[in-house]
């Protein structure tokens, strides 16, 4: 992760221009989201919604917006998480931006588990397992895999939850993403489930 931020940042000095300036900051906004350092995060993300608002890029508006909503999320602030979501789904969709649709529709489901709606969370994580393989976004994919196996634990699903994370580790070992195959697998046991022998 310390690799992945250290490379935003060299991007953002090394930025020619204000348009790749707004790509950059939102990029390193996402590495420290991922990191779990929300302080670091929601100032840059926020700084790349309103640079790429103010250029009338849709594209980016709209995916740094639902993950702007995903770090509202990890900082407990629910209703505004769900607006933000809601916002990024509404400009994706305008553009036909489905990578950031799909970003949107599983941020919606995710504030939905977290609100208690169990069935609407379903709802829109299935959306979004569609719209990523519509597109082919398998890391996406398999984030939404993940995604599905914690509501799918939530709800005392054991064979879902081997499902799902079968699924994911399937494609993160595919794109070789060790980190991800590692969260795989420290969620298969955490969950005390078996991942499936082909998953491995």
């Amino acid at each position: 992760m310390e690799a992945g931020i250290e490379a935003c940042r060299r991007g953002l000095e090394r930025s020619p221009d204000p348009l790749n300036t707004a790509a950059a900051l939102g990029f390193l906004g996402f590495a420290y989201l991922m990191k779990g350092d929300l302080a670091q995060a929601i100032p840059l993300i926020e700084q790349s919604v309103e640079q790429f608002g103010r250029f009338r890029i849709r594209h980016y508006q709209g995916l740094f917006t639902s993950v702007l909503g995903e770090a509202a999320l990890q900082s407990g602030q629910i209703d505004k998480a769900r607006e933000l979501a809601i916002q990024g789904l509404e400009l994706a969709r305008e553009v036909k931006f489905w990578y950031g649709v799909g970003w949107a529709q599983r941020a919606l489901g995710r504030i939905a588990q977290a609100s208690g709606a169990r069935a609407e969370a379903r709802a829109h994580l299935e959306e979004a397992l569609r719209t990523f393989a519509a597109i082919e976004g398998r890391s996406e994919l398999g984030r939404t895999h993940l995604a599905m196996a914690e509501l799918a634990h939530a709800e005392g699903h054991r064979e879902a939850v081997a499902t799902h994370l079968g699924a994911a580790r399937r494609l993160f070992s595919a794109l070789r993403i060790p980190q991800y195959v590692e969260r795989t697998e420290q969620l298969a046991k955490e969950y005390g489930v078996p991942l499936p022998a082909s998953a491995r």
